[in-house]
């Protein structure tokens, strides 16, 4: 027979979702819905947020956070399931995860919402070092842009 587990020990694991991943590609994951995040949340499990098996679209994670927002998941849920809950989950939360003394310096400041994706990070520190706001594609569009507006 299977051993039972009571809601009580579920409640102690954390489950990464990725909200946008909502249609059913296999057997595995047809129970997928949009609002997953929120109801896991509210049966108490520790929920992450993540852009699965396509690490080169990290940079979509706040999407996801917004995206599990607007189907019910707690803003600060949200931001904690992209901060320090993936943190805690990889056992790497003594260093990383939140804003506090002793921590790794990376920090994010957005001019909005930064789960909106209308919103842009203003500036970008990383370990304790501002980096530049510029990019391969701005520079591009910086460029070309006055040549287009003529």
């Amino acid at each position: 027979s299977f051993p039972t587990r009571r809601s009580s020990d579920l409640a102690k694991i954390t489950v990464f979702v990725q909200p946008s991943n909502n249609l059913p590609g296999g057997l595995d994951d047809l129970g997928a819905r949009i609002d997953n995040a929120a109801k896991l949340a509210t049966a108490g499990v520790e929920v992450g947020l993540a852009v699965l098996g396509d690490a080169h679209n990290a940079r979509n994670v706040t999407q996801e956070a917004g995206l599990a927002v607007s189907y019910g998941l707690d803003p600060d849920r949200a931001l904690a399931a992209i901060t320090s809950v993936p943190a805690r989950a990889y056992g790497m939360d003594a260093h990383y995860g939140k804003v506090a003394p002793g921590q790794v310096a990376n920090l994010v400041v957005w001019g909005g919402d930064p789960f909106e994706l209308s919103q842009r990070p203003e500036q970008v520190w990383i370990r304790g070092s501002a980096i530049a706001m510029r990019s391969r594609q701005s520079a591009l569009r910086d460029r070309y842009l006055p040549r287009v507006r003529r």
